[in-house]
């Protein structure tokens, strides 16, 4: 009887152990059916800088003065990074500077010059030219100048209005002989009618009308004479007057001649001092960025710096990076723009230090190829952030980029072997 309850009792607990391995494996399946592991393309690669790394060149070249940095430096946007000798720029925008301030001077004086002589329309001839210095700020070497110029104006219409005068005076004396004469014309005239009836009379001898007839002729001459002298005499004064106008309308015109003259030049040399104050001030050339100073090609002061050289490198630190990972063709199927990643680096120990988070940004469109005839496609992923706990990621450090592709259950995991076999089961070699 013993024995019997013995078996069962070993039966019970073999069909306990049944049942509770069963119950194992329907609770491992049903466990295997619901959670989920995430499927990854692994690719190995590179951090670039998202931005392009700046070459640091000089426009104009020149000798190397100063250089402030050194490889490896981190500098700030706008920090020096080397200055050029600026000797020869310098002494050229001074010489610009100074040739500018002439230029401004002379266009000052010139526009007092202008400014103090007027011309109007008076009756008066004398009043058709006014002469009076114009109040402007000169230094004393233009007003000297300024001075000169103006009296010698005022000497040369003083000579022009004395000529005037003279042709005045001359006019005047001509009108009063031209009057004498008509009035003597008119008397002998009227003698010789007299003369001529006394004659035919016979009170007066015949040899007294011809001397009168003589006289009468000679003054007709004498009156003609004259008065062809007043026509001459009145475009004379004319011409005077014309002549003194003129000097003044030449004082005009040559000192706004010399006035366009100088403000093309002074534009022209403002824009020059603009291009010269440009090239002295890219003698000091400074960092257009925050980044790393990398590869110094010249380093001696008084080294000769060609222009457009390339100086210096300055890699970007501001930003997030860029991953250039490599894809096996395999796995690129399931890789796009967007999916989410992790970036491991090799100078970090993933278990400390963990990744950084990132997204696929872009998959090349066909495949590369290296020189060993490795195929890949080349995927970029944009990190969230541009440093990992603090610590720098610098360009050039290697990575393993984890590139999340999707989601499996863990029974599809555990399916797939036997998937495969039963799809290549049965078949011919």
């Amino acid at each position: 009887m013993s024995l019997h309850l013995r078996h069962l009792e070993a039966a019970q607990r073999a069909n306990q152990i049944i049942y509770l391995v069963i119950g194992l494996i329907a609770a491992c399946l049903v466990w295997a059916s619901f959670a989920t592991l995430e499927e990854v393309v692994v690719g190995q690669g590179q951090v670039v800088p998202s931005l392009k790394v700046h070459r640091i060149q000089s426009l104009d070249g020149g000798l190397l003065k100063t250089m402030h940095v050194t490889d490896g430096q981190r500098v700030k946007a706008g920090e020096p990074l080397l200055e050029l000798d600026s000797l020869r720029f310098a002494s050229a925008v001074d010489e610009a500077r100074v040739s500018s301030e002439a230029l401004s001077l002379l266009i000052r004086r010139l526009n007092a010059e202008i400014a103090s002589v007027t011309l109007s329309s008076a009756d008066n001839w004398q009043e058709r030219i006014s002469l009076e210095p114009a109040r402007a700020q000169l230094d004393p070497r233009s007003l000297t100048i300024f001075n000169a110029r103006l009296s010698q104006l005022a000497a040369q219409l003083e000579q022009a209005s004395e000529s005037v005068r003279q042709k005045l005076q001359a006019r005047e004396e001509a009108g009063i002989r031209e009057s004498a004469e008509r009035r003597s014309l008119k008397l002998a005239e009227q003698e010789l009618a007299m003369t001529r009836d006394a004659v035919n009379e016979g009170a007066v001898a015949e040899l007294e009308l011809i001397k009168l007839e003589r006289d009468t002729i000679r003054l007709r001459g004498e009156l003609s004479a004259t008065q062809s002298s007043l026509v001459q005499l009145d475009a004379a004064v004319k011409e005077a007057i014309a002549q003194r106008r003129t000097l003044a309308l030449d004082f005009i015109n040559r000192a706004e001649a010399e006035r366009h003259e100088a403000q093309n030049k002074l534009d022209g040399l403002t824009e020059n001092m603009k291009a010269l104050a440009d090239r002295l001030q890219r003698t000091r050339i400074e960092a257009p960025i925050d980044g790393s100073i990398n590869n110094i090609a010249i380093r001696t002061p008084g080294s000769v710096i060609e222009p457009g050289q390339t100086i210096m490198e300055l890699v970007p630190s501001n930003g997030a990076l860029i991953v250039e990972s490599r894809i096996d063709p395999k796995d690129i199927a399931f890789v796009h723009p967007g999916l989410a990643a992790t970036v491991k680096f090799s100078a970090y120990d993933f278990v400390i230090y963990g990744g950084l988070k990132g997204e696929v940004v872009y998959v090349s469109p066909d495949a590369h190829h290296l020189d060993d005839g490795t195929t890949y496609f080349e995927a970029h992923i944009r990190t969230d952030s541009g440093d990992l706990s603090g610590r720098p990621i610098i360009p050039g450090m290697q990575t393993t980029t984890d590139i999340q592709t999707g989601s499996k259950t863990v029974l599809d995991y555990w399916l797939k072997p036997v998937l495969r076999a039963k799809a290549n089961a049965l078949r011919e070699p």
